[in-house]
């Protein structure tokens, strides 16, 4: 059988977590979204605000910020181009660029790359 897309999947978990009085556990990993532990606990990844909130804790320079929250958000949220892209007001193509942008950029400033671990870490992305 064949895994459902990660998208339609969460959004499933999302509205049986609501039903049930001990939530189901999901964690995303590569955009993928899996069930963990037999008492389950829903894990659905960071959204969208936490990440641009922490980000902007991380990293001094707002132009800076905006795009390592958004590069977490297209790594590791699970969320798709489209949804990524309404929040921060670019296209879809604009999302993949941006990310890959900044990953060349990480490559060159091991500061920045620094400032992403500790991002990651306080995301719970530890393992990412």
């Amino acid at each position: 059988m064949v895994p459902p897309p990660a998208m339609w999947w969460i959004q499933i978990m999302r509205y049986l977590n609501g039903l049930l009085s001990k939530p189901f556990k999901v964690k995303i990993c590569q955009k993928r979204a899996r069930c963990h532990g037999p008492q389950g606990q829903l894990y659905m990844g960071p959204t969208i605000e936490e990440v641009e909130r922490k980000a902007n804790l991380a990293f001094e320079d707002p132009k800076l910020a905006r795009k390592a929250a958004l590069y977490v958000c297209h790594r590791y949220s699970g969320m798709s181009l489209k949804e990524i892209g309404a929040h921060f007001g670019i296209g879809e193509s604009g999302i993949s660029r941006n990310s890959s942008r900044f990953h060349l950029l990480l490559e060159k400033e091991h500061n920045a790359i620094e400032k992403l671990r500790q991002l990651k870490k306080v995301l719970n992305l530890s393992n990412a």
